[in-house]
C-alpha cells in the first residue's frame, strides 16, 4: 500500500474545477486545510480556515460527511482504503469536496 495519497479537492459544481495535492496518509486536519487553502487562494477568495467553505468526503452510501478534525480525515482515508482494496504501488487518489459560498 502506498504511503502517499493524491488528494483531489473539488471546489465548484462546474466540471474540472478542482485542485490536487499529494499528502501522507497520516496528514493532520490543520495541515490539509492549510495546503488546500493555499491552492484555493489562487482561484477564489473563499477559505476553509475562515469558515467560508466546509471540507467533505463522500462515504460508501453516497452521503457527504463533513471533515472537521484529525479523526475525521483519518476516517475518510480509512473508508477510501476499504473501497480501494489492496492497491499496490503508485499513488492512491481520494476525492474531497469544498462546499459553501465561493467568492
Amino acid at each position: 500500500m502506498p504511503n502517499q495519497l493524491k488528494v483531489r479537492v473539488h471546489y465548484s459544481n462546474k466540471p474540472n474545477t478542482y485542485v490536487t495535492l499529494v499528502a501522507q496518509f497520516n496528514i493532520t486536519y490543520q495541515s490539509l486545510v492549510d495546503r488546500i487553502d493555499v491552492k484555493l487562494a489562487r482561484l477564489t477568495n473563499s477559505s476553509i480556515a475562515r469558515g467560508d467553505l466546509k471540507l467533505r468526503y463522500q462515504d460508501e452510501d453516497g452521503d457527504f460527511v463533513t471533515i472537521e478534525s484529525d479523526e475525521d480525515i483519518q476516517i475518510a482515508i480509512s473508508e477510501w482504503r476499504e473501497t480501494q482494496g489492496n492497491v499496490l504501488g503508485g499513488l492512491g487518489e481520494i476525492e474531497l469536496f469544498c462546499v459553501g459560498e465561493l467568492n
